[in-house]
Formats: C-alpha cells, structure tokens, sequence
C-alpha cells in the first residue's frame, strides 16, 4: 500500500493500522524527491534501513543508523531530500 506524502513534512509511523479488525502494515520504503531525481529508503525484515541513491552509490545501497527510525520525523528527509511516497507492507 502506497501513501503519496506530496514533499509534506509528515511523521511516517513504522506501523499502521487499518480497518475495524486493525490489520497491521509495517513500513519497508519510501521515495524521495529532490535534486532533479529519486531516491530510496529500504526498511528490510530486521527493521534495517537501506539508503539508496543511483546517482551517487550506482546499484549500492548503504546501511544507515537505526536512530532514524527510531524517530519517524527523520524519516520524511533524507539527503535533502523529501518524501514523496510512503510504501507499506502487510504482514502475515
């Protein structure tokens, strides 16, 4: 499920909860635009964050500190960047 955050400083929670029976999505991307192009947050199974921008890493991703997400605020910029697009994933 894909939230599109418009560049909007917005609180991105780890976890949300939809529906009467709360069904649970986890956070595992966001897209960033800025400096003419995208880049990307990975979150991966273990809650590690993965920061990937072509132009400067190529096909590398490079691990980040895990503080980011431990305050979501931080993670609606990255490089000077904003987030364009949230993406979660629903878990079974």
């Amino acid at each position: 499920m894909a939230f599109i955050t418009n560049g909007k400083q917005l609180q991105l929670d780890p976890t949300v909860y939809i529906g009467e029976e709360g069904t649970r999505f986890c956070l595992c991307g966001i897209i960033y635009f800025g400096g003419f192009h995208f880049t990307a947050r990975i979150i991966d199974m273990n809650g590690q964050t993965w920061y990937n921008d072509g132009i400067v890493t190529s096909n590398t991703s490079t691990l980040e500190d895990p503080l980011k997400m431990a305050h979501p605020t931080l993670l609606s910029k990255a490089h000077r960047r904003v987030s364009s697009v949230a993406i979660y994933t629903k878990l079974f």
